[in-house]
């Protein structure tokens, strides 16, 4: 019944953003048209209407037929936050069906009436029904969101479904609500910013929807993308909006001149309903044209299909788990994205100080006050949910990076760039102390990561920059510091090894049991020195390639500082690591 009467909240939707609901406590706006308003008593609708109309003619366009506004007067409000504000409360409800009903509907109804809606409409939407379906986020923690709990299951469904909708939703209606593609990357922050590996997975998602592009395009940062080949772009003219709405009023009036919901008919009806379901059969819907059909049809139902039920399909608001709008940004936008993107890699870097918000809300709850400093099992923990934050992040990053780099100034360059070569990340891979012991854990693990996301880009900006020259000179300044370090920790490292296993070679020959037990108390040393040498051994891998492949005139200007390192590195173990040298050598 439940999800039923869901329908019917569609359905009043639709009612209403026609104008044809007569309430009498709603003043809808009609701009120069002839499109039907509700008669309130005492009330003069054609003067009103008229008066509007040179008020909001600088902002509204004019049409022959009439535009419908909703706008944040209190008549719009009070008519459309009774609706919105259930679906909100039924997206909490514990049965995961309704909740994912709920969202369906809601964001059908925000898909459908978003020419419609003003700026401050959207601004009052926003804060009041979208943002507050994730107002839990920040003071959830490790414990609540395991699969057994009511608010682990709603995180794993609900939260995701309604996170990728409402980044889909920026896609769909981008011109009604890019103002608040700012906020829209907060609430994305929200959720990558604690120490809760699934909380941090669904923001990392939501990052990739927002900012990746499937289909890297050639066009300027700030220059709209061009249309997509299979279909129609989403936004629409607000003369379609009204055509539309008036031709769905012309159909409706006629299909409830034939039948009534949930009431018998004729037999004769009954016949005729049986055509009508199979002619109002759901179509697939065209992700780049979401307005290809309607969301609600009539289905016959009952015995002998002599009673008719209103049906639901959530065909729109599922198509927008797959809309991305990285293509239609601005380059202000970027800018800010870029920055707040850096900070978000700055601040996630993984550390064993106890920065999680929401340990820190749940030991304020606890009966006993919470321990100053933690366990080192409870800091191997956080580090290692930390890093594995980190490294998605890094992921997803790189990935917004590699799409749109084509298309960044250098201020934008220079600000991911600084992100990924921060000492903070690259700490476990610069130079140790004496006697310091090397170990592949969750921060160098980090660091590698972050040197085989930024590496390839680096020499993707020397191809860029031959174009671009200020974007040579950020890729000539990055380039040397990373590389140096890892050649130089590449060499110390391999360097080590191979001593070691020489070493232990020439004992096992000459038998010399006395001295290879001395030397078995270094094995455990020297296996994490061979699980490092072989995670940077492919990023120094394509770091040598991309020698290889530059320019002649880039690759000489590097050659004063790489030449005396890719000396060294001859003497490698490695025979594809050899090869690659060779083949630099040899264009020396």
């Amino acid at each position: 019944v439940c999800r039923e009467a869901l329908s019917f909240v569609r359905l009043a939707a639709e009612e209403l953003s026609s104008g044809r609901i007569p309430l009498d406590n709603i003043k809808s706006q009609v701009i120069g048209g002839d499109t039907p308003l509700p008669v309130t008593p005492g009330v003069d609708v054609v003067g009103d209407a008229e008066s509007k109309t040179s008020e909001h003619s600088a902002e509204s366009p004019s049409d022959s037929k009439g535009v419908l506004e909703f706008t944040d007067s209190e008549d719009h409000i009070g008519a459309w936050f009774p609706l919105l504000t259930g679906l909100l409360r039924a997206i909490q409800h514990p049965l995961e069906e309704q909740r994912q009903k709920a969202v369906d509907v809601l964001f059908d109804i925000l898909v459908c009436n978003a020419p419609v809606f003003t700026k401050g409409f959207w601004t009052l939407v926003f804060k009041g029904v979208l943002f507050p379906i994730f107002a839990d986020v920040a003071h959830l923690q490790a414990a609540d969101v395991s699969t057994h709990t009511l608010e682990g299951k709603w995180l794993r469904t609900t939260c995701t479904q309604a996170l990728s909708c409402l980044v889909g939703l920026f896609d769909v209606a981008f011109e009604e609500v890019e103002f608040m593609v700012f906020e829209l990357l907060e609430l994305l922050y929200k959720f990558v910013a604690q120490d809760v590996r699934e909380l941090a997975s669904i923001g990392i998602n939501g990052i990739r929807q927002l900012l990746v592009r499937k289909i890297p395009l050639s066009v300027d940062a700030g220059v709209a993308a061009p249309e997509p080949a299979g279909g129609a772009r989403k936004s629409k003219s607000k003369g379609d909006v009204e055509s539309k709405s008036d031709d769905d009023e012309s159909s409706d009036t006629d299909d409830d001149d034939e039948v009534d919901i949930d009431v018998k008919a004729d037999e004769d009806d009954g016949g005729n309903s049986d055509d009508d379901s199979e002619e109002a059969q759901p179509t697939q819907f065209d992700p780049y044209n979401l307005y290809a059909g309607p969301s609600l049809t009539r289905e016959a139902s009952g015995p002998k299909k002599r009673q008719t039920t209103l049906v639901f399909h959530s065909d729109r608001s599922a198509a927008l788990l797959d809309c991305q709008p990285a293509a239609r940004l601005s380059e202000e936008q970027w800018t800010h994205i870029c920055q707040r993107l850096s900070d978000l890699l700055v601040d996630c870097i993984p550390t064993s100080d106890h920065r999680s918000t929401a340990l820190q809300a749940a030991g304020s709850r606890s009966k006993r006050a919470p321990a100053r400093t933690l366990s080192t099992e409870q800091k191997e923990q956080l580090l290692a949910v930390q890093s594995h934050i980190q490294l998605d992040l890094i992921g997803a990053v790189g990935a917004v990076y590699d799409c749109s780099m084509v298309n960044f100034t250098p201020a934008q360059h220079e600000v991911l760039l600084c992100a990924f070569f921060h000492p903070g990340l690259l700490a476990p891979l610069q130079q140790h102390p004496a006697g310091t012991p090397y170990v592949l854990d969750s921060k160098m693990t980090v660091a590698v990561k972050a040197l085989a996301t930024a590496v390839p880009a680096l020499f993707r900006l020397h191809a860029i920059g031959e174009e671009k020259h200020a974007v040579l000179d950020i890729a000539m300044k990055y380039i040397k510091q990373p590389c140096e370090m890892m050649i130089r920790e590449y060499n110390k490292l391999a360097s080590r090894l191979g001593k070691f296993l020489r070493k232990r070679r020439r004992l096992q020959k000459a038998k010399k049991e006395a001295e290879l037990a001395e030397m078995k108390k270094e094995e455990p040393k020297m296996r994490q020195v061979e699980k490092v040498v072989f995670a940077i051994t492919p990023v120094l891998l394509k770091m040598l390639v991309g020698f290889q492949e530059m320019n002649v005139d880039e690759f000489h200007a590097h050659l004063p500082w790489l030449y005396p390192l890719i000396a060294e590195l001859v003497r490698s173990e490695n025979f594809d690591l050899r090869c690659t040298i060779q083949k630099i050598l040899l264009r020396v």
